[in-house]
C-alpha cells in the first residue's frame, strides 16, 4: 500500500463514552503502529448534513421541518459529504506531503439548529422550523451511546477549525449551500424545493 487516508470521526480520542468515536480511536492507533508517518494520515470529519435527512435513523427531511440531536442553541459543527471528498482528494492527490503522519479535523460550518431551520428556508422557499429528533431522556434509556454523543456535543464538542478547513476547501458548504445542493424533500418523497 503506497499510502492510507483513514476516515475517522471528529475528535475521536476524546469522547470517551461514545463507542463508536473509541473505536475509530482504536483503528487510527492500530494505523500509527504499523505504518510509518509518510503512509498515512487521517482524516476526522464531525456531524454529517446528511444526518438531516436520513430515514433509515426515522429522520428524513420533511416538508417544513429540520430535526438533530440537539437543543435549537446548540452550535454544532457540519461538514458534507461532498466537502469530506473534496478535501480528502487534496490530502491524497494534492498536498499529501503536508499531511503525512497527520491528523485532520474536518468541519466545514457551525450552526445552531434555529440557524439551520433559517438556511433550509432560504434553500427552499418555505418556512422551516427546528425540532430535536426526540427528547434526550428517550436516548438516555434507550439509546446510551447516542445519549453519550449528545452530551459530547454540549462539551467539549467538536475541536475542529473551520477557518482551516476552508483553506483546503475554499468553497465548503454551509447548511444553506448543503440545502440548495439537495435541492428536495424526503417527506414528501422527491419534491423539488419551491426557491
Amino acid at each position: 500500500v503506497e499510502f492510507v487516508l483513514y476516515s475517522s470521526v471528529g475528535n475521536a480520542d476524546k469522547a470517551v463514552n461514545v463507542e463508536h468515536f473509541q473505536s475509530k480511536a482504536r483503528v487510527e492507533d492500530y494505523l500509527k503502529d504499523k505504518l510509518p508517518s509518510e503512509k498515512w494520515a487521517i482524516i476526522r470529519p464531525v456531524a454529517f448534513f446528511e444526518n438531516l435527512d436520513n430515514a433509515k435513523n426515522y429522520n428524513p427531511l420533511t416538508k417544513g421541518k429540520v430535526k438533530m440531536l440537539t437543543e435549537k442553541d446548540l452550535p454544532v459543527k457540519y461538514i458534507g459529504m461532498p466537502d469530506l471528498g473534496k478535501a480528502s482528494k487534496a490530502i491524497l492527490i494534492d498536498k499529501r506531503a503536508e499531511f503525512e503522519g497527520k491528523t485532520f479535523e474536518a468541519a466545514s460550518c457551525i450552526h445552531t439548529g434555529t440557524e439551520l431551520a433559517e438556511c433550509l428556508t432560504k434553500a427552499s422557499g418555505v418556512p422551516c422550523t427546528y425540532s430535536k429528533q426526540m427528547p434526550e431522556f428517550v436516548f438516555w434509556l434507550f439509546m446510551g451511546e447516542i445519549y453519550h454523543m449528545i452530551q459530547f456535543f454540549k462539551d467539549p464538542g467538536y475541536s475542529a477549525s473551520v477557518e482551516e478547513f476552508q483553506k483546503l476547501v475554499p468553497d465548503a458548504m454551509n447548511a444553506e449551500d448543503w440545502f440548495r445542493y439537495k435541492g428536495e424533500w424526503s417527506s414528501p418523497a422527491g419534491e423539488k424545493f419551491a426557491s
